[in-house]
């Protein structure tokens, strides 16, 4: 079982759309909460049908904030318990018939109603009392280890988190990745980062899987970090066809791609007979293949290069000027990610707009 968990701020725009489908495709989640969609009820379901769901959940945005949403896909059945403005609950059954407790769950963003987050989450738990699991954006920390930069938190709101994770015997499933899950993005000393965005569960359901990882993925185009939970080592042998030429629209929005094809059809001569022009176009296909791959190597690599990099720079923003060079990066990997929604309409032939 897979599932991902994401602070999105905002899925209104297609960099942000991109980039969700992109890490859909990568990890491939059985299922999905992400907060802070800032989305209605008809963009909820279009983004739940054009990113490939079967079911979901939704809870709409008040103004131009907050929105949450649940999809699920047909690996798992779903029957959601409650929902409000900072969760949504739902018993989860896997394939093989194992039920769990779900929750899906905002803190409030303003600390002078954090307690009442805290009195939810102790409710979420008496409402269905089996093996539980709740995740996303808390809002607070368990300890002030878990922040960089800025002033010490308030003592008071972490000790009323710390002692809601410790009435029901909630575990902080360990991760791997970066420790801090959120960033201001501010430059120099004006930076704060903190781990905001976390996976609880109860002893009962860490020991129903023997092998459980916590993955804290790269930024995107939020300021909070999505969170990847894998819960199966299920290994699949993956046998592709053999590859074929394909035409990509996005090489026609490089200036070079004109030149590599004059060049490559001058060179051959005319063609007198239609073997002649079939060998042509051949030789041609195979010369745009390895221009392509010079030129623009594998995308997806290049963007997981570029997010690895900006990860780094993320660990010295105290620094003038860094991040200025995180948002080059940042812009440049759009470039990529346009690129790659060409490559992938191609062959799906579907309008992730």
């Amino acid at each position: 079982m897979i599932g991902l968990s994401w602070n999105v701020r905002g899925l209104g725009n297609p960099r942000a759309f991109a980039a969700l489908g992109r890490l859909l495709k990568k990890h491939s989640p059985d299922i999905v909460f992400l907060s802070e969609m800032k989305t209605k009820e008809s963009r909820a379901n279009n983004i739940k049908m054009l990113l490939g769901f079967s079911g979901g959940f939704h809870v709409d945005c008040v103004r131009k904030s907050g929105g949450l949403i649940l999809p699920w896909k047909d690996s798992v059945e779903v029957m959601i318990l409650s929902c409000s403005s900072g969760h949504i609950d739902a018993r989860v059954k896997l394939d093989d018939g194992f039920n769990w407790h779900f929750s899906g769950f905002y803190g409030d963003p303003v600390a002078s109603k954090r307690k009442d987050s805290w009195t939810l989450l102790r409710r979420l738990r008496r409402i269905d009392d089996i093996l539980w699991l709740c995740g996303n954006d808390f809002n607070e920390l368990l300890s002030q280890s878990e922040k960089v930069g800025g002033s010490d938190k308030s003592f008071t709101g972490m000790f009323q988190f710390c002692q809601a994770v410790e009435d029901y015997d909630l575990v902080d499933l360990w991760f791997s990745g970066p420790r801090l899950t959120w960033n201001n993005k501010r430059d120099g000393r004006l930076n704060i980062q903190e781990r905001l965005d976390r996976f609880l569960a109860d002893n009962q359901w860490r020991d129903r899987f023997l092998d459980i990882r916590v993955d804290h993925l790269g930024f995107n185009t939020s300021d909070h970090r999505p969170i990847l939970l894998l819960c199966s080592t299920v290994t699949q042998v993956h046998q592709g066809p053999i590859r074929a030429f394909r035409f990509e629209p996005f090489w026609l929005k490089d200036a070079d791609f004109g030149k590599v094809i004059d060049a490559d059809w001058k060179e051959t001569g005319p063609s007198l007979s239609v073997l002649a022009l079939r060998m042509k176009l051949e030789l041609c296909a195979t010369t745009l293949g390895a221009w392509s791959r010079r030129k623009f190597g594998n995308i997806r690599r290049q963007i997981e290069t570029k997010n690895r990099e900006i990860d780094r720079l993320y660990k010295c923003c105290g620094k003038p000027g860094v991040l200025t060079n995180i948002s080059q990066l940042e812009r440049a990997i759009e470039g990529l990610l346009e690129c790659e929604k060409i490559y992938w309409m191609q062959r799906s032939r579907a309008d992730w707009l």
